[in-house]
């Protein structure tokens, strides 16, 4: 909304197409597009442009209480960190900060579920570090409550070692959990599994709203051009000598013509995650938008890695094509 791609009318309301329009021209991963979408507006009007949310008014239980879904406005998430209600709050980020990694003062996936984990409990009740902070508000109509009896004290407390990611079979694992991954996956640099995000930018994004120089770098909503409107960014790509900005320009076009074969490929209609490349037959995106894997997979002849190197194209939570979150049977945006 800062930078006026997403921009509500005079009452403060954007519908479900204005958002997934917005989401997908700043590459957006069309994975974590459809999972966002389904878990604010799902609840409202199947119309795409009927179904509408005022963004000054999404935080509403209470700071400090207990409450339920809102029939006709926003979705709380189960529980939350609070740093963005309201205003941003200084105080409850710099505990989320001091989950950082001290050497290189930077997040990576191990240190973002840390750090979540200390606001994964129900106020008055001490988080796993056995410190008196807690998420600042509950849904007790959410999944993890109401169906998998996740209570006031219990709290997610496993991070697969081989990437960080918090343990979704738990019955605690949440929005919470789902939507800041996505986030950091999404905005940090490489994007997927890997990314990184330096502590300044990881505080100017909680705090002021400013995205990180890795995810502005390859922003695609500036293309133009082509039945696709990717054109001009693939130009920029392949006029470019420079090796590390030439990667960071073929990003670019890719995320652009991403979001296109998302759509075309029936991505928000799929019950599941769908493979890219799918339906868009595009002979210049076919060759240009693969992971590094996918380039020498024909010269190698062997099996697909257990963590393809798919960066820079991947979707938060995993590959190209398709991420973790969501497969587990619930998703952690979702409210069912």
């Amino acid at each position: 909304m800062r930078r006026r791609l997403l921009v509500p009318d005079c009452d403060g309301f954007v519908s479900r197409r204005q958002t997934r329009t917005a989401m997908l021209r700043v590459g957006i991963s069309g994975k974590v597009v459809k999972a966002t979408i389904k878990g604010n507006f799902q609840h409202l009007s199947p119309d795409d442009d009927d179904a509408r949310l005022n963004l000054f008014e999404m935080d509403t239980v209470r700071n400090g209480s207990v409450g339920g879904d809102s029939a006709a406005g926003a979705i709380e998430h189960f529980r939350s960190t609070g740093i963005r209600d309201v205003v941003p709050d200084e105080g409850r980020y710099e505990k989320f900060e001091s989950f950082q990694r001290p050497g290189t003062l930077d997040f990576t996936q191990i240190e973002v579920s840390r750090a979540i984990a200390a606001f994964d409990v129900d106020p008055g009740h001490r988080n796993i570090y056995g410190l008196s902070l807690s998420s600042n508000d509950v849904n007790a109509d959410h999944p993890a409550r109401a169906q998998r009896g996740c209570g006031p004290a219990d709290s997610l407390d496993m991070a697969r070692l081989s990437d960080g990611h918090p343990d979704q079979t738990h019955k605690c694992f949440s929005n919470l959990h789902g939507s800041i991954t996505f986030m950091f996956q999404e905005l940090g640099t490489p994007t997927g599994p890997h990314a990184v995000l330096s502590s300044a930018e990881m505080r100017a994004l909680f705090l002021q709203s400013e995205l990180p120089s890795g995810f502005e770098a390859r922003n695609p909503s500036a293309c133009v051009g082509g039945a696709f409107g990717c054109d001009s960014c693939w130009a920029d790509y392949a006029e470019e000598e420079e090796a590390a900005t030439r990667e960071t320009l073929r990003h670019r076009y890719c995320r652009c013509m991403l979001a296109n074969d998302f759509e075309l490929s029936g991505g928000f209609e799929a019950a599941g995650d769908i493979a890219l490349p799918g339906e868009l037959q595009d002979p210049l995106y076919r060759t240009t938008c693969k992971d590094s894997w996918a380039n020498d997979e024909a010269d190698r002849g062997d099996a697909a890695p257990a963590v393809s190197n798919c960066a820079p194209f991947c979707f938060a939570g995993g590959s190209a094509a398709a991420g973790s979150f969501g497969d587990a049977g619930y998703d952690p945006n979702a409210h069912e």
